[in-house]
């Protein structure tokens, strides 16, 4: 019996692993799964990298004319203007999809018997100058077990739930302020068998992360040219949404500062992991995109033994790392084992498909991987999994930014760390969250604060400067504030700051990162230690508006405008307060220029 034609590869690239359902666009995850077919297709990686294999897992992509066949005939467009996510995609779960996409993708279910990812592929998404990275839903399930009619019923919710969150209020707020009007967003969905292997009852690869050509803060003797690479044991969400990760530049993998203060590392590292839990594939999926995932202790990988070449031993008596087996101490993941010598050339590989990306591409890369390897007797053998592609925003700098040389009395926030180019006034408040008000028991609380914040500041045409400790956005509430991008949509300039207590690095392989970098949103990372400047006698002891229901979260208006400079060629940045300084006493006096 002959495959249905839907499911036959696409005409311009017979040999690639991307095949198409319905007509219309692929969209922008889409585009980049079928350049990464073109790029490996040429780049022939075998005669490098005999004893590893690099793919682009076999996708299917529902193109974007079945989503505007069920938004028209189902009249779901009058969702566009809730505000109430959950709502909006209720009202596409209470509809069935037709029968005639129903029955192809049963058919698809028919070949595919391995986990799947259902991910979002908009026209706009993954573009250059509207990124959405991480705004829409993506959905995993187990497609494993259970019966087919509930396999079936799993990816046909999923599908909706992708299609529900094109007018959730992220991407609606993300498109508005990069001009694009939501009505003109179609969403095309990819559905891609992934990489990994099963252990009992989960799923989940020995490794994902994102590797991206520029380094936009390196450290050492790293240049932003040798590129960064986000990577995490288990499935990649940990990667994307700004939690623990190790961190490496795939050009110059021996070189990694933070291992020469091993305590920190320690605190700092990856605990627990994200994996498919295969017993959820009789599970009603109700829009969450995370019902069909478990968070794992590091325990559970080190007896499946995916921790072999992970793990070094910290002797915190010592205060050193030792990579021998028979070491006594607490294991930490390091990857040194991998990344420090030949046998699984994994920094190779990737600085490779980086290269040949970029050149593709004619811009920076931003690539999703994920990598498996095993010893076979004396030799490591491993696969390299490709699962997107899109172009890496870069702050443009074509003007240099002159910094001025400010009173300490004026100065707020000084950065040797910014991402961005602008030399601006702001005329909005300060949002401020004070470095003892995070706790990773809250911070969940104080994110939903700043969300209502945020609302106040849109009803009121304001824009604000954004400060707070650890990472903006990250999914691991102990790390910073776990806020989304439609939460914070009012800032036009971010900070993090660094604490005694809080040394995180910027995570800018998350996709948090990508859209703030691609929404032209300034960035600032504080580190006092570094001899950045903080400015906390006068953030703390300054009047607020009182409009926070929490005590802990200060909105200052400040006496005058702030002006912010930052020169994205020297990444650094300054902002002060417009102004001039009494003499004798440091107060601000009114502004000699308004």
């Amino acid at each position: 019996m002959s495959r249905p034609r839907f499911l036959e590869s696409t005409r311009e690239h017979p040999n690639d692993r991307l095949l198409r359902i319905g007509e219309g666009s692929i969209g922008g995850k889409g585009r980049g799964i079928g350049f990464l077919n073109v790029l490996l297709n040429k780049a022939q990686l075998t005669r490098h990298f005999p004893s590893t294999r690099v793919v682009v897992p076999k996708a299917a992509v529902i193109c974007t004319r079945e989503f505007e066949h069920f938004i028209d005939h189902n009249r779901l467009d009058r969702c566009m203007s809730w505000d109430d996510d959950d709502a909006i995609t209720r009202a596409f779960l209470r509809i069935p999809l037709g029968p005639t996409l129903t029955t192809r993708l049963d058919a698809l279910l028919a070949e595919w018997k391995h986990p799947i990812a259902v991910r979002s592929s908009s026209v706009n998404e993954d573009a250059a100058v509207t990124p959405l990275a991480g705004l829409y839903t993506t959905v995993l399930l187990p497609n494993r077990g259970g019966s087919r009619e509930q396999r079936l019923r799993q990816l046909t919710a999923a599908v909706r739930i992708v299609w529900a969150s094109t007018f959730h209020q992220s991407p609606k707020n993300a498109l508005k302020n990069q001009g694009t009007l939501v009505s003109q967003e179609r969403m095309a969905v990819v559905i891609h068998s992934m990489a990994g292997r099963i252990h009992g009852d989960f799923f989940y690869p020995r490794v994902a992360g994102v590797a991206q050509s520029l380094n936009f803060f390196p450290q050492g003797s790293l240049s932003p040219e040798d590129g960064i690479v986000n990577m995490v044991v288990g499935l990649g969400t940990r990667a994307v949404g700004g939690g623990h990760t190790v961190r490496f530049s795939p050009h110059r993998p021996g070189i990694r500062p933070e291992l020469h203060s091993p305590g920190g590392l320690w605190r700092n590292s990856q605990s627990t992991f994200d994996a498919i839990d295969l017993r959820t594939v009789a599970m009603r999926l109700e829009g969450n995109g995370e019902q069909t995932l478990a968070r794992l202790g590091l325990d559970v990988a080190r007896r499946a033994n995916m921790l072999d070449l992970a793990e070094s031993t910290w002797d915190p008596r010592e205060q050193s790392l030792s990579e021998s087996p028979l070491a006594k101490g607490v294991p930490l993941l390091t990857f040194n084992r991998l990344l420090a010598h030949d046998g699984f050339p994994l920094p190779a590989i990737l600085e490779e498909l980086l290269d040949r990306a970029r050149e593709g591409l004619g811009a920076p890369a931003d690539m999703e991987f994920t990598a498996d390897f095993r010893k076979i007797g004396p030799r490591i053998r491993g696969e390299v999994a490709l699962v997107q592609l899109r172009r890496q925003p870069k702050s443009s700098h074509a003007e240099r930014v002159k910094i001025a040389d400010v009173p300490k009395a004026r100065t707020l926030l000084r950065s040797l760390s910014c991402l961005g180019n602008a030399d601006m006034i702001l005329h909005g408040p300060i949002l401020y969250i004070p470095p003892l008000a995070l706790d990773p028991g809250t911070s969940r609380v104080l994110a939903e604060e700043v969300s209502r914040i945020n609302h106040y500041l849109r009803q009121q045409g304001e824009s604000c400067l954004l400060l707070g400790p650890g990472r903006w956005g990250t999914v691991n509430p102990a790390l910073g504030i776990p806020v989304t991008y439609h939460q914070i949509s009012e800032a036009r300039v971010i900070a993090e700051y660094c604490t005694p207590e809080m040394r995180v690095a910027a995570s800018q392989g998350s996709h948090f990162f990508q859209n703030i970098a691609a929404g032209h949103v300034l960035y600032f990372g504080i580190d006092p230690t570094a001899g950045d400047v903080l400015n906390r006698e006068w953030l703390d002891s300054a009047p607020v508006r009182p409009v926070s229901i929490d005590s802990r979260i200060r909105l200052i208006d400040p006496p005058a405008p702030l002006r912010i400079q930052v020169d994205g060629a020297s990444r650094r940045g300054v902002v002060f307060l417009q102004g001039t300084v009494a003499p004798g006493d440091g107060r601000l006096c009114p502004p000699a220029i308004p």
